[in-house]
């Protein structure tokens, strides 16, 4: 009986973050006209591909930008958005967009999000899109020196 109510939790939070409506989380004004002298400038990587066909390669273009190329993306998540943490637990990580919601999937996009007034690239170290509601990485990727 257990293994039968863990199975529909699973179940239900899986389904829950595949469509349903949205919440309204503001990351507040973008940052614009930033130079680009971090040493994180130039970092970039694949996002993995966890669920909703999420991909493409993100890359950081300057101190407050980040751009991400060949950007896929099903659209079928509930509030998804564009986090930031330090690192891949996203266990306090950033909201640094709008929610996610193309008229139809994204498709080898090219998305560029800069990031929200008082975020610096100190706070980035790993990129996300994320599923807010019920806190799951459809996709992510590490940004790593190679130093």
């Amino acid at each position: 009986m257990t293994t039968r109510a863990s199975a529909l939790s699973a179940l239900l939070l899986l389904s829950a973050c595949a469509g349903g409506g949205q919440a309204n989380i503001d990351p507040g004004p973008m940052q614009t006209d930033c130079a680009a002298d971090h040493d994180s400038v130039g970092l970039s990587g694949e996002l993995s591909t966890l669920q909703h066909g999420v991909d493409g390669t993100a890359t950081i273009i300057d101190d407050c930008t980040i751009e991400i190329e060949g950007f896929t993306y099903d659209g079928q998540g509930v509030d998804t958005r564009f986090v930031i943490d330090l690192d891949d637990s996203f266990g306090d990580y950033t909201v640094i967009s709008e929610a996610l919601i193309p008229d139809g999937p994204y498709e080898d996009e090219t998305i560029t999000v800069p990031l929200p007034e008082g975020v610096t690239l100190d706070d980035v170290g790993a990129l996300s899109v994320w599923c807010v509601p019920f806190e799951v990485d459809f996709g992510s990727v590490v940004f790593e020196s190679v130093l």
